[in-house]
């Protein structure tokens, strides 16, 4: 088509020279000032229906200057639209609509870039809370990760599965179960030193109501019961219901603790088969100085009535009054050992009473219509799990007792005290006395686990008391005496060399052909690839597995890790959890043995307890021996460098690769994650003690101070002493913790570790 003259050509380009300048103008713009990509789209989508617009009019304005003939104009308009299509689009016009329409763009794009701006600052704002949770959650901070996403107005009980906080939510929180009778509490959460604000989750009964990960604590709430507080965490159960008690000042302060049978955490305990308890009621604190003078002045002492146990001492024993004698206080007044004239020190009637024999806190436990509660029912009151948070905030002071409850180290049912202040005796005989557990004000920190024993006559400045109500039936079966192993492993002497190198033939396996397999490979996760490999054990004809990570950001051949699992790995049906991932994404290979009784080869193996059985001792030689074929494994491959291997231990891998590493001279260094030495015993030929001093690579040891397996003094350092390692190359790190600690310590210092032995990893 023909569109006219020229200056109709010189119109189109001035426009589309002009719209590109335009567009480029507003591009910098974009570029400098934030302007949000859909402005320019508004521009360029302006300017192109201007064009059709400005092509009209030039033809429309040609047209008329052509015609030279008004009348024939006015024909031409008169004949058609041609009239009003030259009123309507004139340069005039044209100049207009491009003004409105430029003042159009400017108030769209105003509110676009306000809108964007505040959307931009929305997103910087979550990337920042998001990094800022996360950063907490590496650091196993869950409480204040919790703390910060609540006060950005985060909603933690309520959020959708699909939204965009889910993720982040259950990043720093679980669901857990809490109920109560009567039911109609409120629920609220605090961080376990209860320094934060108490957030109201729900009202009871709830059955999945979001709190913290790790270590918290709840408070319960109720008109006309006394408010319940107790510390959780994952270990405790929470599926039981909480007794609240009515406020009425003569109700006994006691809490209830639902029954069970968990096991004794107690280093050197762990062997005891825990009976099944029934529900039972204890004393949220100790018994005070107050509470026992009215046993004395009641004539306590001389009721034979309460008096119930024969007063056994030196190889004979004692008559009443004989017996009697003997507790008086430091006067000579009947009375606690630290009483004096028969009675406390002023201002103390709210202490602990301590100074107390074991036959004192009997009969005043039958004076009270209570009992002293067993080993099994302390320690499920106490909840020894809990150390690494009880303890700190527990009376290990060494300054003397303090008042019952001033201290706020509570236990997952309520109870207060059960670390420090006094210790408390519990019913149990041992075979050197009677079981004092929980420790006192002067005691180090780690007796809140240790099962620790006294004689019964015993009247130490620490010894106190808290008392129990349960049934005749569960007296029956947790009133028995216990057998404690001890061991001062110092003091021990291990085996002669020539003993030794007996121990180190029954290890041995004649070499034979791995006929392995790769059973299946996982090429989907972002920092490795998985392998699943069979090969043909070391004895019966068996096939055993191993689990291989290699990593995608390093350069064959990889150095390699041999990971020993915790005892986790004996109830799991597949190697799933582990805190090893960090040394795959560091860049070096990791195998994990699926040893004999683990994972995929589960069998009765139910405990990792050592015993003095043939059968014990006959697993851990297989145990050896399938780490020793997966190294052979390792070095089958070209892709693996298995002249730098290392050995890595978690708990009960740790305990064991005392032994493994010892037998086994193909590593280069060694970590040992939260281990120490066992108190039970094994066979001496599979007993870590007759190893530690043999081994001489370099050990890194990382431990909990407040360890309830592993005890600092009596069983991590004896292992750190006892190493045969030169002590330039090794290292004891002891955080603050329990049984683990702070992830980004663990990962630093094991990376170093290897680093230092092992060499970079090679990109």
């Amino acid at each position: 088509m023909k569109l006219g003259g020229r200056s109709v050509w010189q119109v189109l380009g001035f426009y589309l020279a002009g719209a590109w300048v335009l567009l480029q103008v507003i591009d910098v713009l974009a570029d400098n000032t934030g302007l949000p990509p859909r402005v320019f789209t508004l521009a360029l989508a302006i300017l192109a229906v201007g064009f059709p617009i400005a092509l009209i009019t030039a033809v429309v304005q040609r047209s008329e200057r052509d015609s030279g003939d008004a009348d024939k104009a006015a024909k031409v308009g008169d004949r058609g639209s041609g009239g009003s299509a030259r009123a309507v689009f004139t340069w005039k016009n044209l100049a207009l609509g491009a003004l409105l329409a430029s003042a159009l763009w400017g108030v769209v794009a105003i509110v676009l870039m306000a809108r964007s701006g505040d959307a931009s600052a929305k997103l910087e704002e979550r990337a920042r809370l998001e990094n800022q949770i996360q950063s907490l959650v590496d650091q196993r901070m869950w409480d204040s990760a919790w703390v910060v996403a609540r006060e950005a107005g985060v909603e933690i009980q309520g959020y959708h599965s699909d939204s965009v906080v889910a993720s982040m939510v259950s990043s720093f929180s679980r669901v857990t179960q809490v109920r109560t009778d009567p039911p109609g509490a409120a629920v609220y959460v605090n961080s376990y030193a209860a320094d934060g604000q108490w957030d109201l989750i729900g009202t009871t009964p709830l059955d999945s109501a979001r709190i913290p990960r790790g270590v918290t604590r709840l408070r319960l709430e109720l008109d006309g019961y006394t408010p319940l507080e107790f510390g959780t965490f994952l270990w405790v159960r929470s599926d039981s219901t909480y007794r609240l008690v009515p406020e009425p000042a003569d109700s006994a302060d006691m809490v209830w603790v639902p029954g069970g049978d968990d096991p004794i955490l107690s280093p050197g305990l762990e062997h005891v088969e825990p009976p099944a308890l029934g529900g039972f009621w204890i004393d949220r604190l100790e018994v005070t100085n107050r509470e026992f003078k009215r046993f004395v002045e009641t004539g306590g002492y001389d009721d034979p009535a309460v008096w119930t146990e024969p007063f056994e001492k030196d190889g004979r024993t004692l008559a009443f009054d004989e017996a009697i004698a003997l507790f008086t206080d430091r006067t000579g007044r009947r009375g606690p050992a630290t009483w004096e004239a028969g009675d406390y020190p002023d201002g103390e009637g709210e202490y602990p009473v301590t100074g107390l024999s074991w036959y004192e806190a009997a009969a005043y436990a039958n004076w009270a219509g209570k009992r002293l509660p067993t080993v099994f029912h302390w320690n499920r009151a106490a909840g020894t799990l809990l150390s690494s948070h009880v303890v700190p905030h527990s009376n290990f002071s060494g300054d003397g007792p303090s008042p019952a409850g001033e201290y706020d180290g509570v236990g997952p049912y309520g109870t207060l005290d059960m670390g420090g202040n006094a210790r408390e005796w519990c019913w149990n005989e041992g075979i050197g006395g009677r079981f004092i557990l929980g420790g006192g004000w002067n005691d180090a920190t780690y007796m809140f686990n240790d099962a620790f024993e006294q004689p019964a006559w015993d009247r130490s400045v620490t010894n106190g008391l808290r008392l129990a109500v349960y049934g005749e039936e569960d007296f029956r079966v947790a009133g028995i005496p216990i057998i404690q192993p001890l061991r001062d492993f110092l003091s021990e002497e291990p085996v002669s060399d020539e003993t030794y190198r007996v121990f180190l033939g029954m290890y041995a396996y004649d070499p034979a052909p791995l006929n392995a397999t790769i059973e299946a490979r996982d090429t989907t996760p972002e920092d490795w690839v998985r392998e699943r490999i069979s090969f043909d054990a070391a004895y019966g004809g068996e096939r055993m597995l191993a689990h291989l990570f290699i990593p995608k950001n390093a350069r064959p051949p990889y150095q390699a890790v041999v990971y020993y699992p915790g005892s986790n790995a004996i109830y799991q049906d597949s190697h799933t959890w582990w805190v090893g991932g960090f040394l795959v994404k560091d860049g070096r290979a990791v195998i994990v043995p699926v040893f004999d009784g683990i994972y995929e080869r589960r069998d009765d193996l139910d405990t990792d307890m050592p015993n003095e059985t043939v059968a014990y001792r006959d697993r851990v030689i297989r145990w050896y021996q399938d780490l020793a074929r997966s190294i052979d494994y390792l070095e089958s491959r070209e892709d693996i460098d298995a002249e730098k291997l290392a050995y890595f231990g978690h708990s009960w891998g740790g305990r064991m690769g005392v032994l493994m590493t010892t037998v086994e001279p193909r590593f280069d260094a060694a970590v040992f994650y939260v281990a120490g030495l066992k108190f039970q015993r094994a066979l001496p030929e599979a007993d870590p003690f007759n190893f530690v001093t043999r081994l001489t690579i370099p050990v890194l040891m990382l431990n909990g101070r407040h360890d309830m397996f592993f005890p600092l003094e009596t069983s991590q350092k004896p292992m750190f002493q006892l190493l045969g390692t030169p002590d330039e190359h090794k290292r004891h790190v002891v955080a603050e913790g329990g049984h683990d600690v702070p992830r980004a310590l663990l990962i630093r210092e094991t990376l170093d570790w290897l680093d230092r032995y092992l060499g970079p990893v090679e990109r």
